[in-house]
């Protein structure tokens, strides 16, 4: 599934400049249409029929964006494998739960090695390990990128906790916790966009 959120990403970009190139088209065609000689005469002969033929356009095209409206907001409802994905990752770290809540709550500047809660870095580690395991992605595109990208934060910070830690027991330069304070501030950014974008797409199962 990676690959196929893979490619839909790479479509993407395509399919916006086909649809690009088909507007420009379209409004070249009618702006040649319009101000062709032949059209301008009889313009100026049949101005009653004009005016109802504008009136009824108006009127189909509201109806059109109304209906494309409506039919766009079905189309983005989630898959049910979406919204499952969801809130198996929700299960791991749910938005109001005791580690992201910590991880909200912590201040980087001020750590030490004993502030660190085991539970709170299991779980992590947990779902690292969940992410890295799935046998299939999510099926919307945004929402994958948004997971990888939570994925790989709650990696960085793991490492960077590790690093950390090692080099307060050394005594070294390198335990400044610079480091640690981007990777924790990254991870909290990471798992905002990835609510976010669930939501976005019309998952709402965390409340």
């Amino acid at each position: 599934m990676r690959g196929t959120s893979l490619e839909s990403v790479m479509a993407l970009p395509a399919k916006y400049v086909m649809s690009l190139v088909g507007g420009v088209v379209s409004i070249g065609g009618f702006v040649a249409l319009v101000t062709a000689n032949s059209v301008k005469t009889w313009v100026r002969s049949h101005p009653y029929p004009i005016y109802l033929a504008l009136i009824l356009a108006i009127l189909i095209v509201a109806g059109t964006l109304d209906y494309a409206y409506n039919l766009r907001k079905r189309l983005v409802q989630p898959t049910d494998h979406d919204t499952k994905l969801y809130t198996a990752a929700q299960g791991v770290l749910p938005a109001d739960g005791a580690v992201i809540g910590w991880l909200k709550r912590a201040d980087m500047t001020a750590a030490g090695v004993t502030d660190f809660p085991a539970d709170v870095l299991a779980a992590l580690e947990e779902a690292a390990e969940y992410a890295r395991t799935r046998p299939v992605g999510f099926d919307n595109p945004r929402l994958a990128a948004s997971f990888e990208t939570l994925a790989s934060a709650i990696t960085s910070f793991c490492t960077a906790v590790e690093h950390w830690t090692i080099a307060v027991h050394a005594n070294v330069g390198s335990a400044d916790g610079t480091a640690l304070r981007k990777s924790h501030q990254g991870l909290v950014r990471a798992y905002d966009e990835f609510v976010r974008t669930a939501h976005a797409s019309g998952i709402d199962t965390d409340g």
